[in-house]
């Protein structure tokens, strides 16, 4: 959810979206990868995108990558480097930077 908008001027084009996404529970196998999306209003494909998660994550996890998979729609590329684990389900910050 887009909380913020920022523009080059009062009038002038938005050119980041700043918010929260809520991050569902997701499960990472060992030395593998899994894929979570979240809602984010405003985000458009090829929009760039940075993710802040809040607290230390679960295990071995950690953000691969994260991008903008559809209209409104940010996707996190998940990696797990150690034992089995599941990210449990919680809130992040996130920035949009418009393409």
């Amino acid at each position: 959810m887009a909380t913020d908008t920022y523009r080059s001027s009062p009038s002038g084009a938005i050119f980041a979206r700043k918010g929260t996404i809520a991050v569902p529970q997701t499960a990472v196998g060992v030395t593998a990868s899994a894929s979570a999306t979240c809602a984010f209003q405003g985000a458009e494909v090829h929009d760039v995108v940075n993710i802040s998660p809040r607290a230390a994550l679960q295990g071995g996890i950690a953000i691969a990558a994260a991008w903008v998979s559809a209209a409104n729609v940010i996707t996190l590329q998940l990696i797990n480097v150690g034992a089995n684990a599941t990210l449990t389900a919680q809130t992040m910050d996130a920035t949009v930077w418009t393409d």
